[in-house]
This record gives C-alpha cells, sequence and structure tokens, in this order.
C-alpha cells in the first residue's frame, strides 16, 4: 500500500511587518533568539504554521511539533497545552526540553502537572530533550520515553558530515550578552566593557536594557551604555538577523542562539556560559566555550578566536545527528525533500575566497552586438556619469541630448565600479528585457548580478504576455562587503504619506532620510526642488535625523512616452519605480556603510493586486547588493491606516508634519486641488483632524473648486476613497462639518 503523507504542524505565532516590536517579541516568546530554532525546524521539515489563536486547526492534522517546554523553571506551568493535549489524540513532539538552573540543582523540582502533561505526551510521541541533566530530572520524576538532541538549531545545515573549518584572523566582531536582569558581576562588566572598548556589534534578543542600578557605577554605565545605544540591534525575523551578520567574522557572548545564528551563517562563535540552559548545550555538542568566570579583559581578541577551536565538535557531530535522525524517524516526521545538505566548505570557497570572478570567455569582449548598449562611467568629485553607447533599434527608447548622472552631495571617486555602475543598470535593465536587447559592462557586484535573474522572473510573472529576454555580459564580477556592524538604516524619503509613515516607523533606528531630485520633481523646476528640500531638511532637524539628497536625470533618459505608448502602460510606475530608486542609493550606501534600506509601500497587501506596480515587497526585496538589505516597508498598511499613525504620533510627540503629497509638482506645494491632495485631505478630515495642520491650504473656495471637479470627473472618486467615506459618514455626528465633507456626506450615503 502507498504511504500516505502525513500532515505535519508546529505551534508557532506568526509575526506580521507591520505590528509594533513590541507586538513581534511578545509574539516571540519575549526572546529573539526563537527565531534560530524555529527556522531550522522549518528548512528541515516544513511544517504549518498554527498561531496558538488559530489551534483549533490541529484538527486537521496527524502530529504537532511543540517548542513550548524549552525553558522550564521550577515553577512553570503549561496548563494550557495539556488542554490542547486532552482536546486533540495526535502525537504532540516537544522539540526540545529544557530546564533553567543556575547550577545544576539535582532536586529540581517539576510542577505535578508539568509532570502530568509530559506523561501525556510520552504515551505518544519521543520527546526530544536538550541535555542529561534535563534527561535526569525527568527520569527522577517517571519520565523514560526520551531522546537527548539537544537543539534543532545546531541540525539546520542537515548534513551529518558538517565540519566547521579554520578561518582567518577576525577583524569585525559581533557580541551577545545574558538578559540585563539584576545585578552585574565584576567580570560581567569586564565583558561588556570589553566588547564596547572593541566597538563590537551587540545583538540583544529581549526589550530589558542595561541600568544604572544593575552597575552601580554612574560612570561605567554612562560608558557602556553609550556603546550600547550606538551598536545594539534587535531582529524579528531570520533573514534580517542572517543579513546583519554580513561582514563579521567572530560572535562571542552569554546567548546560545546568538552565536548559532552565526555559525549558521560560517562566523566562528566563541560561548561564554553562566547557566545550566547554555552550558547543557556546549557540553552535548563539544562547542567551544569558557564559563564568564574565566573571562579575562586583558587577553586579546586573537586569544578568544583560537579558543574557538571546532575540532572536538567536528568529530562528534556524525554521531550526533544520527541521534538527532534515529529521533525524528521514531516520531514519524520526515526531512523535507528541500532541506539540502550545507556545508561551510563550499561556502569558504565560493563566497569568501573569491574576491572577483573572471569570465575569460568574455576578453576581448565585443561591444556591437545587434540591439544592445554598452555602459561606462566616470566619476568625479560627487558625481558619477555613465557614457551609452546603444545599437539597433531601441535606440529610440533612449534620449541622448544629455548624458545620463547621478550627483550625490558627498565624494564617490571611492565608490568601486561595479557599485558605481547599479544606478544605471537599475533604469536600463527593463527596458532591455521588454525589447531583447544585451547590456554589456566592464565590472558589476557580485549580489546585484545574482538578483538579476529572480528580478526578471518576478516581471514574467507580472506581465505574463510579454517575454521578458535580453541578456547582461560583464568582463567581472566584483564580491562587496560593507560593515554592518552599527546596523545602519536609509528611508527614502519624499515628504508623502508613505515615506512619512516609513520614517516614524523606523525612528528608533536613526534613519537617514534620503530625498531624490528628478523623481517627481524635474531638474527644470529649481524653486519646487528648493521648497521641498527645505522642508525635508526642516523634518530631518525636527527628528533629529541625518539627511541627504541626490540629483540625477535618469528619468529624462529615457523615452518614457515611447516606452508607455509602445507597452500600453505608465513606464515608471508599471516598470521602473522601485528598481530606479534603489539602484540610485547603493553608491551612497556603500560609502555609507547602510545595511538596510526601506522604501515606502505604494500599495497595501489589501488592494496591491488591483493594480500594477513595479514597487511591490517581491520586487524591491529582490534587489540585492553588497550585502545590504533592501525592506518594502508599510505593505500591511492601508493609506488610511498610515495616515492615522501619523495623526497619533503627531498627538502623542507634539510633531508638526509637512505632508508633500501632490501631483502637480510645479511649485513643490501641495495645490489641494488634484486627486491625490484631494485623497489625502479627506483622510484627514476622516478623522476630525484639519489638513492646514499637515501641510494643506485648503480653503472653502478650493473646497468648491473639488466639488466642481468631481462632478465634472476632472477628479474620479476610486477605491482609494472609500474607507475615508466611510469614516466620515458613520462619524458625521462627531466631525467638524466643512463643505468638502457635507457634499461627500450628500452625495456618497448608500443607506
Amino acid at each position: 500500500m502507498e504511504n500516505v503523507k502525513q500532515k505535519v504542524a508546529i505551534l508557532e505565532n506568526i509575526v506580521n511587518d507591520n505590528e509594533s516590536d513590541i507586538e513581534k517579541l511578545s509574539k516571540l516568546g519575549q526572546n529573539s533568539g526563537n527565531l534560530v530554532f524555529w527556522s531550522a525546524l522549518d528548512r528541515l521539515f516544513k511544517p504549518d504554521k498554527i498561531p496558538y489563536s488559530e489551534s483549533y486547526k490541529l484538527k486537521d492534522y496527524d502530529k504537532v511539533i511543540i517548542t513550548d517546554l524549552i525553558w522550564i523553571r521550577e515553577n512553570s506551568n503549561y496548563d494550557y497545552l495539556e488542554k490542547l493535549v486532552d482536546t486533540y489524540n495526535i502525537p504532540f513532539i516537544p522539540i526540545s526540553v529544557g530546564l533553567q538552573s543556575p547550577n545544576f540543582n539535582p532536586n529540581f523540582k517539576l510542577q505535578p502537572n508539568l509532570v502530568r502533561l509530559l506523561k501525556k505526551i510520552e504515551q505518544r510521541a519521543v520527546i526530544g530533550v536538550r541535555g542529561y541533566y534535563t534527561a535526569e530530572i525527568l527520569s527522577k520524576h517517571g519520565i523514560t520515553n526520551y531522546s537527548v538532541i539537544g537543539c534543532p538549531s545546531m541540525y539546520y545545515w542537515n548534513n551529518p558530515n558538517l565540519k566547521i573549518s579554520e578561518s582567518q584572523k577576525p577583524k569585525t566582531f559581533s557580541s551577545n550578552f545574558k538578559t540585563f536582569y539584576g545585578s552585574l558581576s565584576k567580570l560581567e562588566k569586564h565583558f561588556l566593557s570589553y566588547c564596547a572598548n572593541k566597538n563590537m556589534q551587540f545583538v540583544e534578543q529581549t526589550t530589558h536594557k542595561l541600568t544604572l542600578e544593575q552597575t552601580k557605577d554612574p560612570k561605567y554605565f554612562e560608558y557602556v551604555n553609550g556603546w550600547l545605544e550606538k551598536n545594539t540591534v534587535i531582529y524579528y525575523d531570520y533573514n534580517s538577523w542572517c543579513n546583519g551578520l554580513k561582514g563579521i567574522d567572530f560572535s562571542m557572548g552569554g546567548r546560545f542562539h546568538g552565536n548559532v545564528i552565526a555559525l549558521q551563517n560560517n562566523i566562528k562563535s566563541l560561548f561564554i556560559t553562566s547557566d545550566s540552559r547554555t552550558q547543557e548545550m556546549v557540553d552535548l555538542f563539544d562547542l567551544p566555550y569558557i564559563k564568564m568566570s574565566q573571562f579575562d579583559k586583558s587577553k586579546s581578541i586573537d586569544y578568544y578566536f583560537k579558543l574557538a577551536d571546532y575540532s572536538k565538535f567536528n568529530a562528534k557531530y556524525p554521531l550526533l545527528y544520527k541521534n538527532f535522525a534515529e529521533f525524528v524517524n521514531k516520531n514519524g516526521l520526515n526531512f523535507d525533500k528541500d532541506a539540502k545538505p550545507l556545508s561551510f566548505e563550499s561556502k569558504i570557497i565560493n563566497k569568501a575566497e573569491i574576491n572577483v570572478r573572471e569570465l575569460n570567455e568574455l576578453s576581448p569582449i565585443k561591444y556591437n552586438y545587434d540591439n544592445s548598449i554598452y555602459i561606462s562611467l566616470n566619476k568625479s568629485n560627487n558625481k558619477i556619469t555613465y557614457d551609452l553607447k546603444v545599437n539597433g533599434e531601441w535606440e529610440n527608447c533612449f534620449f541622448f541630448n544629455e548624458k545620463f548622472f547621478v550627483e550625490y552631495d558627498q565624494n564617490v571617486e571611492n565608490c568601486p565600479d561595479s557599485v558605481a555602475i547599479i544606478p544605471a543598470l537599475s533604469v536600463i535593465l527593463p527596458v532591455s528585457w521588454v525589447e531583447n536587447a544585451t547590456v554589456i559592462v566592464d565590472d558589476i557586484d557580485d549580489d546585484f548580478y545574482d538578483c538579476i535573474e529572480d528580478l526578471k522572473e518576478n516581471y514574467k510573472f507580472m506581465y505574463p504576455n510579454i517575454s521578458f529576454s535580453g541578456n547582461l555580459i560583464t568582463k567581472k564580477i566584483t564580491k562587496n562587503n560593507i560593515n554592518q556592524i552599527n546596523h545602519k538604516v536609509l528611508c527614502l524619503f519624499s515628504g508623502g504619506v508613505d515615506a512619512t509613515f516609513t520614517m516614524i516607523h523606523n525612528i528608533n533606528y536613526k534613519p537617514t532620510l534620503m530625498t531624490i531630485w528628478g523623481t517627481d520633481i524635474y531638474l527644470d523646476y529649481t524653486d519646487a526642488w528648493n521648497i521641498t528640500k527645505k522642508q525635508n531638511i526642516d523634518i530631518s532637524k525636527n527628528f533629529n535625523l541625518p539627511f541627504t539628497s541626490l540629483k540625477s536625470n535618469f528619468r529624462s533618459c529615457l523615452n518614457e512616452s515611447f516606452l508607455s505608448n509602445k507597452y500600453n502602460c505608465n513606464w515608471w510606475h508599471a516598470y521602473e519605480h522601485g528598481l530606479a530608486l534603489l539602484g540610485l542609493v547603493a553608491p551612497y550606501a556603500y560609502l555609507n556603510n547602510i545595511s538596510d534600506i526601506k522604501i515606502a509601500s505604494t500599495y497595501s497587501s489589501k488592494d496591491y493586486e488591483k493594480h500594477v506596480c513595479a514597487s511591490l515587497p517581491h520586487f524591491d526585496e529582490n534587489v540585492k547588493y553588497f550585502g545590504a538589505t533592501i525592506y518594502h516597508d508599510g505593505f500591511y498598511k492601508t493609506r488610511n491606516d498610515k495616515i492615522k499613525s501619523i495623526i497619533n504620533y503627531h498627538k502623542k510627540n507634539k510633531t508638526n508634519f509637512n505632508l508633500r503629497v501632490c501631483w502637480q509638482q510645479i511649485t513643490g506645494e501641495n495645490c489641494c486641488i488634484c486627486e491625490k491632495c484631494v485623497r489625502t485631505m479627506l483622510a484627514l478630515l476622516s478623522y476630525g483632524e484639519n489638513p492646514i495642520n499637515y501641510g494643506f491650504n485648503l480653503t472653502p473656495d478650493k473646497e468648491k473648486i473639488i466639488i466642481d471637479n468631481i462632478k465634472s470627473q476632472k477628479i474620479k472618486v476610486n477605491s482609494f476613497w472609500q474607507e475615508s467615506i466611510n469614516l466620515i459618514i458613520n462619524n458625521k455626528e462627531n466631525l467638524p462639518k466643512t463643505i468638502l465633507t457635507d457634499f461627500m456626506i450628500n452625495n456618497y450615503n448608500k443607506k
């Protein structure tokens, strides 16, 4: 009889991008380290994720993986879990049960109801246990159907022959520490000041912060806390954490999972133990460690790096993996077919040791392909200029009255050519794909080169009737890396609703705000640009944020009108939008070691399928260069949600906003009578706000013009208005009356 594939679930809360950091950490069990073993379980088994609030769905599954029992204290109570076990007669597979005991207390007491729960569980499944101390305590309480497997995060690679190899001396470091709770010991204070002296990245996993009371030393606190405020990062999703470790050579500290995720990213780690949970794990796996009581601030970082010797781990790991595989088999689980074995050796060969990949077959390169473009560049002071040599019929897609340039507010001569070419490629590649043209460059960033096919596939998915072909030829591909220790963030900032929401959404990161001249304000409109730049600089000063701007003629070098007519679209919106803006950012981000780049969402997850747009999460977040990470920010918020957040921030912090949303960007100010201005003002009115306080000079005369334009269809009421209209109608008794709101109530009340 053919085996029927069993349905496997995991009880795991789903973290959403639009939630606050507090909400995210709550779903992560108040410790972001849980991401590391959850990600391993996801990779190894691909179980369906069932949030605890939807546990009723377990009725449709054959078995469920649980991770609730990883941190058991003597007073721990899991009544909610016992109710689920009693309700659903399926195997509940714990991976991995662990006790929290500072000194391996041999008389550790389990609560009677917890013992009862574990005995129910062991009747249906083999219990995965973290280490031998936990196994001993379980045995004392009569629980015997277990297997000592450690933590699933240590099997992430799914490779029984894994070996962690030697690496070069470290240059960049990441540190971590236990939860900031209770007074610090002398050696713990030494460890933190040691990390501060070396300006290490500090990876936090909880919301607890260092306090003066914990240090009992004002000068020490001022110094170490100053370093923490500057260098602390906390991640709420696994991929962001991995990206944040790019450029790091060595990790050390007391967080088990903080060091394991470093190992998963080919970064050697030294574990520093201070409790039974971490000690139990390093003992089981023979991981290199020292106890905090052994830390010596006089030792060099090379000394601690040499202590990270993985020879014992390498020898023991095949047996540990075999034991884990047997545990998996006994519980009727199956490794996912896509969980291919990973190894450190392949990573080192492919990425670390090869700085430049030479494409010898292209030397000497030819430049006379039919329908082709050869892009060369020149860097002078703060300006990159591109020379475009175009052959073939697709010449109609370009204007040649001036050279394509990007001008920054700092010198760019030290930017590698492989990065400096990205702005031009980001504008030209979509054109080459639809025109089946060959793009030729001399050098390109490794990450950007690798992401091009993924970007092309996303275009194919959006426009299935167009053949996206074309070709990219380069003499060489260069591996670039930025220093990500300080976790710098940049927000593209136009001053509009989407950009303003993204700014306040990321305000805790102290992001650099970047405004681009040449996007919606053309280079001829100098007065409009000066007004806009001043407004955005004022905003950056009000929020104590860095500000930068760049100038480019990237939109006037393409014949957008020709392309729009040929492909029956608004070329800018449909093909160019996100990729072009993110490409312009690349040289600045590289020169300033910016690791995270935020581009505000245009549409939300609720309405994007109704619209064609080249700036969506699957477009923007697939753009890669030199280890930086792109975030399509605010996608889970509607425009009204964002406006409400801006209003709430305004009220809470007494901070003024001058929103710039107008499509008629001749003056740099809001006209108040175009569709986008009216749409935004209507949303503000629906929440009882006066648009004047948000940069709209709305007068009764302009309201009358708006109404006339709506009646004559010069302004078309579209789906984006509906939420505001509903709010105005439903709350008309509580909102201040205006000519415009009265008109909307009288004409769009569907009762």
